[in-house]
This record gives structure tokens, C-alpha cells and sequence, in this order.
């Protein structure tokens, strides 16, 4: 579901993950004096300014997080997808901490 102009599946992802942390249904629509109810956008869309403010904060990755991708890095011959993906998520994981 993709309801957004230049939205991505992360920014999508992040946002969904935003709003079921905080509470709300990320599919169900914010509630409203007035009708028609069903035409408000669904939750999780008020949630993709700080989706997108989480991204750009992980932007710059820190010293932890490069030397975690280096060691990552170091522990495969060749980069294939799934290389790539666990070297990706060697720096995610040392951000997480």
C-alpha cells in the first residue's frame, strides 16, 4: 500500500512501525468530528515526517556501525545479495544497541 506521493517501501515500512509503537492501527483512519470518515488517510501516513526524519538520522552510519560492516564485510568472498544484505544488517544491528 502505497499511498503517498514519492513514498518508498521504507519510508512505508518505517512509518507502519512508528505508529503500531505508539498505539494506533497503522490501517485504521484517525477518528473525526465530521464525515466522511472513510475518506481520511489511513493512520499510519501521519507517522512519514518522522519515518523520513529517522532515515536521514541513520544517514551518516557511526564508527560502531561502520566497524560492525568492515568485520561483515571481511567475513564474505564475494557480494552477493545476500552479502549485501547481511552487511547491511551487521550496521542496523550495531545501531540497534
Amino acid at each position: 500500500m502505497n499511498e503517498g506521493a514519492g513514498m518508498n517501501e521504507m519510508i512505508e515500512r518505517l512509518a507502519r512501525t512508528i505508529c503500531d509503537a505508539i498505539g494506533p492501527n497503522p490501517d485504521g483512519r484517525k477518528p473525526t468530528l465530521y464525515p466522511p470518515y472513510e475518506k481520511l488517510p489511513p493512520n499510519w501516513t501521519f507517522y512519514v515526517p518522522a519515518a523520513r526524519a529517522a532515515v536521514e538520522a541513520m544517514r551518516e552510519p557511526t564508527e560502531a556501525m561502520i566497524l560492525a560492516i568492515e568485520q561483515a564485510m571481511m567475513e564474505t568472498t564475494s557480494m552477493t545479495r545476500e552479502a549485501v544484505i547481511k552487511v547491511w544488517m551487521a550496521g542496523i544491528d550495531e545501531a540497534r544497541r
